[in-house]
């Protein structure tokens, strides 16, 4: 049996979280006004907007302020493209320095506002959770609806040219796991901090990140356990 924890060190974890996420916040507007507001994960190196990693923070975030928890996932879902996509990383107020560029998965080397690939898609859990903590805005929770259809049609259609229900992933950090373990079998000298990581990104690159001509053409390729437990139950509420 698990001892309760004390209340005063709830309080202390639960004030220590809320510092982290306020610290972290980013917010302003692009050129063209587009604005934006979410946490980055952990400046200065990881201090750009990535998928799940917003999802988690709305999802505290609601346990504090639920405006910025909404405000968090819209920025998210506002950088996705009109055909459903979302990106794993979006680049809202700086740039991927020079030395972290070849590492992420864009279309070109610089100019990128946006990596090419996905990550675990929780943006639906996310918002269902968020609109659940914020019951004096209702409109909230539909308001995406459209939005989020397109975004796990797109998944169906780009990343399930078997059509067995389980989508895949083209790169091991579009888990979210990065460089874990196992995936050391599949993508071997390709993987994480090798040399070979450079042309698994180049590779993709020049199918223009076209994921059925990738995973058509190539053997690495992973129907992850994390990213389906993920992925399914959003659409069994939406049949074809």
């Amino acid at each position: 049996m698990t001892a309760a924890i004390p209340e005063p060190r709830v309080a202390a974890l639960r004030s220590a979280a809320h510092e982290v996420l306020a610290g972290n916040w980013r917010s302003g507007h692009l050129a063209d006004g587009t604005g934006y507001g979410f946490s980055c994960p952990s400046p200065p190196r990881y201090r750009h907007q990535w998928y799940w990693d917003s999802c988690f923070h709305a999802i505290v975030w609601r346990l504090f302020d639920p405006a910025r928890a909404r405000a968090e996932l819209r920025t998210l879902l506002s950088a996705g493209r009109l055909d459903g996509f979302i990106p794993h990383t979006v680049f809202w107020h700086d740039n991927a320095g020079w030395r972290r560029a070849p590492f992420y998965a864009t279309h070109s080397l610089r100019g990128d506002r946006a990596t090419a690939h996905m990550q675990t898609p929780m943006l639906a859990l996310a918002w269902e959770m968020v609109a659940d903590a914020s019951p004096e805005h209702p409109a909230f929770r539909t308001e995406a609806l459209d939005a989020l259809r397109l975004h796990y049609d797109w998944l169906d259609t780009h990343r399930d040219p078997d059509r067995d229900g389980l989508i895949s992933i083209i790169h091991p950090d579009e888990s979210g796991l990065d460089d874990a373990p196992k995936y050391d079998d599949v993508f071997g000298w390709m993987r994480h901090y090798l040399p070979g990581y450079f042309w698994l990104v180049e590779r993709s690159r020049r199918l223009g990140y076209d994921s059925r001509a990738i995973i058509e053409r190539y053997d690495e390729h992973v129907e992850d356990v994390l990213v389906n437990v993920l992925y399914a139950p959003r659409c069994a509420r939406w049949p074809a």
